[in-house]
């Protein structure tokens, strides 16, 4: 989950993310919505991909995409853990300059 925070990020990266939670999606709707070139679009997929936030299945020529919800809400554990603990810094230092 490391790099997952070098993908969100990109602003490129986030507008797909954010189009996938919406619906299952097809390569060219992505294009079309980002504005985004086809390659640009395809490399971003694939390191989603790998980071496994998003799944992919074919039919016939088509790739149609959608988040993989497994793997969003580990992330979103991961980002309320860390809001809670420095919500706790900031507590801490508060109650030290008191």
């Amino acid at each position: 989950m490391d790099n997952i925070y070098e993908i969100i990020k990109n602003e490129k990266r986030r507008k797909i993310l954010v189009l996938l939670t919406k619906k299952e999606i097809k390569v060219g709707e992505i294009v079309k919505e980002t504005k985004l070139s086809q390659p640009q679009v395809s490399m971003i997929l694939k390191e989603l991909r790998d980071l496994k936030l998003v799944e992919c299945k074919v039919e016939g020529k088509e790739r149609i995409y959608k988040i993989n919800m497994i793997m969003l809400n580990s992330f979103i554990k991961i980002i309320n853990e860390f809001i809670k603990k420095l919500g706790q810094v900031y507590d801490d230092e508060i109650i030290v300059r008191r």
